[in-house]
This record gives structure tokens, C-alpha cells and sequence, in this order.
């Protein structure tokens, strides 16, 4: 229970901190990341792996994966007329 608490913890203190870099605007996913790793087991040891925070971590990458391609924009892959091209390997052809 105490892992739930702390994964929430961080999820609300990181878009704080992500805030407060002004200029230099650090994302979010930054801080998320890094609070995690500071939190988990091969660091400070606080936060424990068990099934909940496992079936939470397979459900936050799935929601980063949809988002990732929610984000794609199909038109310019697919070919419109703005010139673009998918990379290829050959910066000259």
C-alpha cells in the first residue's frame, strides 16, 4: 500500500517540478522517470515491485504507446503533397 502512495506522490510532485524549470522547460516525463528510478528498487529501495504496481506499469506503457501513435500524423506519412518523405537510409537519393 505504501508503494501506491508513493507512485501517487510522485505523479502529482512531478508536473510541479516540470513547472517550476521556467525557461529551461524540462517535460514532465523527465521528472516521472527520474522519480521512479529514485524511488524504485536499484536506488533508494522505497518504492517494491508486487503484482498491483506490475499491472499498473504494463497499463502506463500501453497508454504511452497509444498516445505515441495517437500523436502520428497520418496525412504526412501517407504520402501528401508537402514533399515529405519517410526517411530511407540514403540522404541523397
Amino acid at each position: 500500500m505504501a508503494t501506491l502512495v508513493l507512485i501517487a506522490l510522485a505523479a502529482v510532485i512531478a508536473p510541479i517540478l516540470s513547472e517550476l524549470t521556467g525557461k529551461v522547460a524540462i517535460p514532465e516525463i523527465v521528472f516521472q522517470i527520474a522519480l521512479g528510478m529514485l524511488l524504485g528498487p536499484y536506488v533508494l529501495n522505497i518504492a517494491h515491485i508486487d503484482d498491483v504496481v506490475t499491472g499498473l506499469s504494463d497499463l502506463g506503457l500501453t497508454y504511452l504507446i497509444f498516445l505515441a501513435g495517437y500523436e502520428l500524423d497520418l496525412q504526412r506519412i501517407r504520402g501528401s503533397r508537402s514533399g515529405w518523405r519517410p526517411p530511407v537510409g540514403c540522404s541523397r537519393c
